[in-house]
């Protein structure tokens, strides 16, 4: 037992919990990659490695990786000033599709009107004009769907 509690106590630290969070996952996942006939060492050496092969790659993660990091850090800056954001990845895909919409028929119009627009459509929530915790997880549904 206490060979357990001395492996918790040199993962205390944030740093540290993350860390442990990755070892367990890979030891939990290694019986799995034998069961499906491939070798653990070669798998988790492509999934840690190849990313960071080439340039391309490596552009290529953090492409994908931006998107959910900026929205992990609007969650963490709400959670840390005593606000619960229980929305983030429908707030993600309604913004991707509105950024969409937007580009696809703003020809022609001019960036600070757009800007503005958001701006202003942005503030409802804060003015009092849209009931938000409902709507922004009714739009997440819906952007899931």
């Amino acid at each position: 037992m206490t060979g357990a509690r001395s492996i918790v106590a040199a993962f205390s630290g944030t740093l540290g919990v993350g860390l442990l969070a990755v070892l367990i996952t890979l030891v939990l996942t290694a019986p799995l990659i034998l069961v499906a006939g491939a070798s653990p060492i070669d798998a988790y050496a492509n999934f840690f490695l190849t990313p960071l092969t080439t340039q391309f790659r490596l552009l290529e993660v953090l492409v994908s990786a931006t998107p959910i990091l900026f929205t992990g850090i609007a969650v963490a800056i709400a959670f840390r000033s005593g606000y619960w954001n229980i929305g983030a990845e429908g707030q993600l895909l309604m913004g991707a599709v509105a950024a969409t919409a937007v580009g696809m028929n703003a020809d022609g119009w001019s960036p600070l009107l757009v800007l503005y627009v958001g701006r202003v459509v942005g503030e409802l929530p804060a003015k009092g004009a849209d009931p938000e915790h409902l709507g922004l997880l009714m739009a997440g549904r819906e952007a899931a769907a």
